[in-house]
């Protein structure tokens, strides 16, 4: 630490009186990264300052606060989250600093994990790309491109966690367009950058998914696609080559696997998933596959492959995978513009000299033009040629020069004329604008790509409560991007409204109802409750909209709830007549139930008795009435001849019947029952009248 106190100045220093410097942690292409305290708050964070040829540009100081603050309102748990951001320092000040402070994550860069392990399984892979390809949906969804997707810019806490980093700096970095103030020059990553990135062309998130589809073929294989001698050869082949197969470098790695990587990484923008939303899912899907053994298996190794790479041995310096001309591929780098064109053909050596000089042997002395024609005539065996015959040669050599003249002028003109059509197509020729689509419907907007020289595709279709069906809801290029003539645009086109028919509910519960209706998008309008002598108490009596009627999701239906049969006031019936009461009972609604009962005190047919009793009671409520059945039929005992007169007497009264004793003709006194009239078993009203003879 004392090392890196003396040779960097910001160690130790407190910037804006709050945040104190207290070591580096590394150092990049485009900002240095320390480790500060931020002494209001009491927290370690992590302080990335820019270097200062950068800070001296004012456009770009500008773009970085500008776009630091976009990248602040990405609140993602796997985006590295930014803090606060500030300048240090008057503007002019060779010491000033601008700065950045983020959440400071414990760890170590995928670059790390790499050069220790060397490459991962597929199904660690695709653990550590998921997480990458969520940070990217989230900066995507926020228009946010980073730009600068990379291993060194992944961290892997130790706690598990997987962050992204640099979102915001690599923004600025690429705001407005692709290359620096220089022209001719543009900014990135070259291992990581897409095609369209190295033309100079307008890039999207398609751009990120080049780039995660690089680092998963990286963490896959150990390397990298391409290597090369230097930086710009690197980016050459990024344009003019296609991204092999992951399983061609190493063998055990699914056909998914690989056509998840070819897909991500296509050359040709359209061809790509298109954002990190995209890319997620159909990482998702892969990995699901693979835990669930339901991939086709890894294809046979191909043949003459390499050892799988190893990993670099402790303290290595260069990455794997770095191109050949070192490490410095891992920073954000200026790279020349890849410009496409015409192959150029190395200068070669100049022609060896003719021993006897360009033109043969020279005269020692000046001649005359009619010495040096006889001498050439001599030499070649031919008569030298009259003047007559030298005149007219020279008049058709002069027409032949002029015919020439002409043609080489048509030619040079021609030239010109292509040349001018390569550089207008290779300029502005072949590109065009994307004209805005949102709104239109679908044939007008294919209307407006065809006359933009673009093509349309529907990838998708969604419903709309506010886009009626059949228009256009989003596009995959924003209005007035500049793309290749020819493109695809994908669209995604609305349906409209969606609508569902609302089921029958008459006869179901207030509790089933109200299911029924959630499950289908439905709420619940006005519960109305009402008397229904059809619908027990508690159900469902009616809907409004009624079943089967199509309305929208969200909306809500009203519905009637039963609360039985309305009360009633049950009529006073004991004391009446069978008949008048159930007449009173049926007038209001009651079924009556009749229940007999014999009764010494009430005539045959006269109610005695009525459950409910009078009063309010709900509607159709069944009424019970008791009912005299008169005085009851009672047998006459057996067994009475021989008692005593009491005794046959007591049985007689308990059993209803009136008894008189009479003294029989033989009486002889000894109170004992010699008949009773009446024989045994014969049935009597009750309350007949029974004589017992004794004697």
């Amino acid at each position: 630490m004392v090392t890196t106190a003396l040779t960097d100045p910001l160690v130790g220093r407190l910037l804006d009186g709050r945040y104190r410097i207290v070591t580096r942690i590394a150092r990049g292409g485009m900002a240095t990264v320390y480790e500060a305290v931020d002494t209001r708050l009491d927290r370690t964070v992590a302080l990335k300052s820019m270097h200062a040829h950068l800070v001296e540009d004012e456009d770009f100081v500008a773009r970085f606060i500008r776009e630091a603050r976009s990248a602040a309102r990405l609140g993602h748990p796997n985006v590295v989250a930014v803090f606060d951001q500030g300048t240090a320092g008057d503007p002019w000040s060779p010491h000033r600093v601008v700065y950045l402070v983020m959440e400071l994550v414990r760890g170590r860069t995928l670059r790390q994990v790499l050069r220790e392990r060397g490459p991962l399984s597929p199904a660690d892979a695709l653990q550590v790309i998921e997480p990458v390809l969520a940070a990217l949906r989230a900066a995507h969804e926020a228009r946010i491109v980073h730009r600068d997707v990379k291993p060194e810019n992944v961290l892997l806490a130790d706690d598990g966690r997987v962050k992204v980093a640099d979102f915001g700096l690599a923004r600025a970095l690429s705001a407005d367009s692709q290359h620096t103030r220089t022209t001719g020059l543009l900014l990135g990553t070259v291992s990581y950058l897409a095609p369209e990135q190295v033309l100079g062309n307008p890039c999207d998130a398609r751009a990120d998914v080049y780039a995660a589809g690089i680092v998963l073929f990286e963490m896959l294989t150990g390397t990298k696609p391409y290597e090369a001698d230097t930086p710009i050869q690197v980016a050459y082949r990024h344009v003019h080559e296609r991204v092999p197969a992951p399983s061609t470098r190493r063998a055990g790695i699914p056909p998914a696997v690989d056509r998840l990587v070819l897909r991500a990484t296509d050359p040709d923008p359209d061809g790509r998933f298109v954002d990190g939303r995209d890319f997620l899912a159909a990482a998702r899907s892969v990995s699901a596959d693979l835990v669930t053994g339901q991939l086709e298996p890894p294809g046979p190794a191909p043949s003459g492959q390499l050892e799988p790479p190893r990993p670099a041995p402790s303290g290595a310096g260069a990455p794997s995978g770095a191109h050949r001309g070192g490490a410095a591929d891992a920073e954000t780098t200026v790279v020349p513009l890849v410009v496409p064109g015409p192959a150029v053909q190395q200068p070669g050596p100049p022609p060896a000299p003719r021993p006897d000089g360009p033109r043969g042997p020279q005269p020692t002395a000046r001649a005359t033009g009619a010495q040096r024609l006889s001498a050439r005539a001599t030499r070649s065996g031919r008569r030298a040629l009259t003047l007559a015959e030298q005149r007219a040669r020279h008049a058709a050599l002069s027409r032949r020069r002029r015919r020439r003249g002409v043609l080489a002028l048509v030619v040079v003109v021609l030239v010109a004329a292509g040349v001018g059509v390569v550089a207008w197509w290779f300029g502005d020729g072949r590109f065009t604008t994307v004209p805005q689509l949102t709104g239109s419907s679908e044939v007008s907007a294919q209307g407006r790509l065809a006359a933009a020289d673009l093509r349309m595709q529907v990838g998708s279709s969604r419903y709309d409560t506010a886009v009626p069906a059949g228009y256009v809801l989003a596009a995959a290029l924003t209005p007035n991007q500049r793309v290749e003539r020819g493109a695809t645009v994908t669209v995604v086109v609305s349906r409209g409204t969606e609508r569902v028919r609302v089921p029958s509910l008459v006869g179901t519960t207030d509790q089933a109802a109200r299911a029924a209706l959630t499950a289908l998008g439905l709420s619940v309008g006005t519960v109305t409750p009402v008397d229904s002598a059809d619908q027990p108490a508690g159900q469902v009596a009616a809907s409004v909209p009624a079943s089967g009627a199509a309305v929208p999701v969200g909306a809500a239906v009203a519905l009637t709830v039963s609360r039985g049969p309305a009360p009633v006031q049950a009529p006073a019936v004991v004391g009446k007549p069978l008949v008048l009461a159930r007449a009173a009972a049926g007038a209001v609604g009651l079924p009556v139930t009749v229940v007999p009962k014999p009764s010494v005190t009430v005539p045959a047919g006269v109610v005695v008795a009525q459950s409910p009793g009078d009063g309010p009671v709900p509607g159709r409520t069944p009424m019970t009435l008791t009912v005299s059945a008169g005085r009851p039929m009672v047998p006459v005992p057996a067994g009475l001849a021989g008692l005593r007169s009491a005794v046959a007497a007591k049985r007689l009264t308990d059993l209803g019947f009136t008894v008189t004793i009479r003294r029989a003709p033989q009486w002889v006194g000894l109170d004992q029952v010699w008949s009773a009239g009446d024989p045994a078993g014969t049935r009597l009203l009750f309350g007949s009248p029974i004589v017992l003879s004794v004697v």
